[in-house]
C-alpha cells in the first residue's frame, strides 16, 4: 500500500469515526507523527528521535513540535535483523547441538524456534561501551535453556556482539549508514543553525523494542561524541556541547504518552473559563500564542503555561 493510499484510508476512518466522536463530547481532533509525539512524552519540543523498528530504524529531526521530513535518515537494520543475527551466533555457540530435532520440539510445542530466539535475544543482550574490551574473558556468562529441548548453552560474547550490528551494520555485510551517523545527518540536514544543531543533538530519544538494550543510550552517547570531536559540518566548540540521549520510557507506550500530555495541554485550554482562541495544535506553540513556554525548563524542553488570566 503506497503512502497517499495509506494517508487516504487513515482520513476516512476518522470521518466514520467523528459522529462517534460527537457521541462521547469529543470536540477536538489532532493527527500526529509518532516522532513528534515520543518527544512530547519526554517533556520535549525539539530534538532527535531515533526509532528502531523491526524492519529497519530511522532518525528524524523535530523543531518546535514539527517533524522536519527533509532529515529523515534511515539505516538498514531491524528488530528482525538482530534476531537472525542472534539466530546464527546461538548456532555457532551451540555446534554439537541438533538444530533440526530442537526445531521440531519447539513447533511442536507450538512456539517457532526463531520466536524463542527472539525472547532470549530481549532477555539477556546488552550494549557494551564503546572502549570495553571485546575478548571472550570480559563477556557475561549467561546460561540459555532452549524450553522443552533439555538443551542448554553458556553465551559469553554473543550477548554484546548482537546489537553491536545497530553501530556497524558490515558486520553482517549491510551498506548504509550506523545509527550514530544517522543521528548526525538528522541534525545537520534539519537546519543550517548552528545553536538548534546543538539542541537536537542535546535532546535525543530513543524508541522501539530494540532501543531498549540496557547500555544502548550510554553507547550511543559516546558514538556522537567521537563524531563531533571531528567537527562535522563545521561545528564548533563541540567540548562546550553535552550530547544527550535519552532511553525510551519503562513501558512501550511512548507516543501514547506524548498524546496524553498533548491532550492535557488541550483540557487546560478547554476547560479555562476563559474563550481561549489562540494558535496552539496541542503541545505546538506558534508566535501569538497565549500559551508560552516555561523559562528555565532547559533547550528543547517545555513547560506550557497560559499567559491570559482567568475570569472568575
Amino acid at each position: 500500500m503506497s503512502e497517499s493510499t495509506t494517508a487516504a484510508a487513515i482520513v476516512v476512518s476518522l470521518i466514520l469515526m467523528c459522529p462517534q466522536a460527537h457521541k462521547y463530547g469529543t470536540r477536538r481532533l489532532c493527527v500526529q507523527d509518532t516522532a513528534s509525539l515520543c518527544l512530547f512524552a519526554q517533556n520535549r519540543l525539539t530534538g532527535i528521535c531515533l526509532s528502531i523498528g523491526y524492519t529497519g530504524t530511522c532518525a528524524v529531526a523535530v523543531i518546535n513540535g514539527k517533524i522536519v521530513r527533509e532529515s529523515l535518515q534511515e539505516v538498514r537494520i531491524g528488530g528482525s535483523t538482530l534476531t537472525q543475527f542472534f539466530m546464527q551466533l546461538v548456532q555457532q555457540r551451540g555446534q554439537d547441538v541438533n538444530w533440526q530435532r530442537v526445531s521440531a520440539i519447539s513447533s511442536m510445542r507450538g512456539k517457532a524456534l526463531i520466536t524463542m530466539v527472539r525472547d532470549a535475544k530481549e532477555k539477556i543482550c546488552y550494549v557494551r561501551g564503546k572502549d570495553d574490551p571485546t575478548s571472550e574473558d570480559s563477556a557475561r556468562q549467561v546460561d540459555l535453556e532452549i524450553d522443552g529441548t533439555g538443551e542448554r548453552l553458556t553465551m559469553g560474547a554473543e550477548c554484546w556482539l548482537c546489537p553491536e550490528i545497530l553501530f556497524d551494520p558490515s558486520v553482517v555485510g549491510r551498506g548504509g549508514a550506523s545509527v550514530q551517523e544517522a543521528v548526525i545527518r538528522a541534525a545537520l540536514t534539519a537546519t543550517p543553525d548552528t545553536q538548534v544543531i546543538w539542541t537536537l543533538l542535546q535532546n535525543v530519544v530513543l524508541t522501539g523494542g530494540s532501543a531498549r538494550f540496557p547500555g544502548m543510550a550510554a553507547r550511543l552517547t559516546e558514538e556522537l561524541s567521537a563524531i563531533l570531536h571531528q567537527k562535522p559540518g563545521g561545528l564548533e566548540n563541540p567540548n562546550e556541547h553535552k550530547v544527550h540521549v535519552s532511553p525510551p520510557l519503562d513501558d512501550s507506550y511512548g507516543p501514547f504518552h506524548g498524546g496524553c500530555n498533548c491532550l492535557r495541554m488541550a483540557n487546560h485550554i478547554t476547560n479555562s473559563s476563559f474563550d481561549c482562541r489562540c494558535s496552539l495544535c496541542f503541545a505546538r506553540v506558534f508566535p501569538g500564542s497565549c500559551m508560552q513556554v516555561a523559562r528555565g525548563v532547559g533547550p528543547g524542553r517545555y513547560r506550557l503555561e497560559c499567559t491570559r488570566p482567568k475570569v472568575s
